[in-house]
């Protein structure tokens, strides 16, 4: 009887494990190539959807505001009303698009939005809203926090009594020593969502916190009846 040496028996199992390792290593880089190509294809996705929204984010303003300026044109000599409510809509579009990047804005512009705010407020509900808007028409070149004021005036508005018009809602803009000092006033409605100590005040008390240390109060208040917001704060 022949004697198998140890060399048979490595190439006669070789035969069998070799198959075994090609499929292997082709199963191996099938799988490779193939997450590499969903890789890619989820990279150019990610790309091509950036690319997207960049291209989004600089259409979509100027096409909005390209229309609302049509509309405007179109509606000024045949409804006037309608035209100038556009007018101002555009203006907030605008004014919260651009000028609200900037952390300190002009007291003129900020007071402005107010304004357009409370007009087409008053615009929706048929002018029935009882709010007295209170500011001096002389601002100067004063800047503040930019959309600080927007939050409580929507507070007064959302929760306050806005159709008693022997207590109307009040909103006072007023410059002092060289201080802003911004005042809400509204009898409210007894609901559980009224924003009196909610996210809202709390991230402006942050931001005051950050921007003006130890030098500005924000006191919110509130009675049987009313409910009351006071900011004092420096100009800039």
């Amino acid at each position: 009887m022949e004697t198998l040496t140890p060399l048979y028996y490595i190439c006669d199992n070789s035969y069998y494990s070799i198959r075994v390792l090609l499929f292997s290593l082709v199963g191996y880089f099938m799988k490779y190539l193939w997450n590499t190509s969903a890789q890619m294809n989820q990279l150019t996705l990610e790309k091509k959807h950036a690319e997207l929204q960049v291209l989004k984010n600089q259409l979509s303003p100027h096409f909005l505001f390209n229309s609302l300026n049509g509309f405007y044109s179109d509606l000024y000599d045949t409804n006037p009303e309608v035209a100038a409510d556009i007018m101002k809509l555009s203006e907030m579009l605008r004014y919260v698009t651009y000028e609200s990047k900037n952390d300190i804005v002009s007291l003129k512009d900020e007071t402005m939005f107010l304004k357009n705010y409370i007009d087409l407020f008053k615009r929706r509900f048929d002018g029935m809203v009882a709010i007295d808007f209170i500011h001096s028409d002389n601002l100067g070149n004063h800047r503040i926090p930019s959309l600080m004021l927007i939050h409580f005036l929507e507070n007064a508005l959302k929760h306050g009594i806005s159709d008693d018009f022997e207590n109307p809602i009040t909103i006072k803009l007023k410059i002092e020593n060289g201080r802003f000092i911004f005042t809400s006033e509204n009898k409210y409605r007894i609901i559980k969502s009224y924003d009196e100590h909610g996210i809202g005040n709390k991230n402006i008390s942050q931001r005051l916190s950050l921007m003006y240390p130890d030098n500005h109060t924000l006191i919110v208040s509130k009675d049987d009846n009313y409910h009351k917001v006071t900011l004092n704060m420096p100009l800039s």
